[in-house]
């Protein structure tokens, strides 16, 4: 049976103003609070044993995954194209209480890497 472990980036200084950036080349770097929150998520994980990183390309997500398993030997990280992966979730419809949109549904996403 294989696990995957589905997270989000911590905060971002663009979360923190409500704002969303689709960009990867556009440097967003993690909060005070969302490198803590990578740190916790490190804590939560440390006792899986995690074949992959996988993340995109957008700095925020590279640097949750760093802060994470920073204590881990984890093998290489793959990088995916955000453009493949969002062209074939962006149907997936957003919550209404959530004010950006989310692309990813967790299901979707171990679909997606799953092939």
């Amino acid at each position: 049976m294989r696990l995957y472990v589905i997270a989000r980036h911590g905060e971002s200084t663009l979360n923190f103003e409500n704002r969303i950036n689709g960009d990867p080349t556009v440097g967003v770097e993690l909060t005070e609070n969302g490198r803590q929150e990578a740190a916790l998520l490190g804590q939560q994980v440390a006792h899986l044993p995690l074949e992959l990183c996988v993340h995109s390309r957008f700095p925020r997500t590279r640097e949750t995954a760093e802060i994470a398993l920073a204590e881990r030997d984890v093998p290489d990280y793959i990088e995916v194209d955000h453009n493949k992966m969002t062209a074939k979730l962006a149907r997936v419809p957003a919550p209404a209480e959530v004010p950006y949109p989310v692309m990813m549904e967790p299901h979707l996403v171990v679909e997606f890497y799953s092939r």
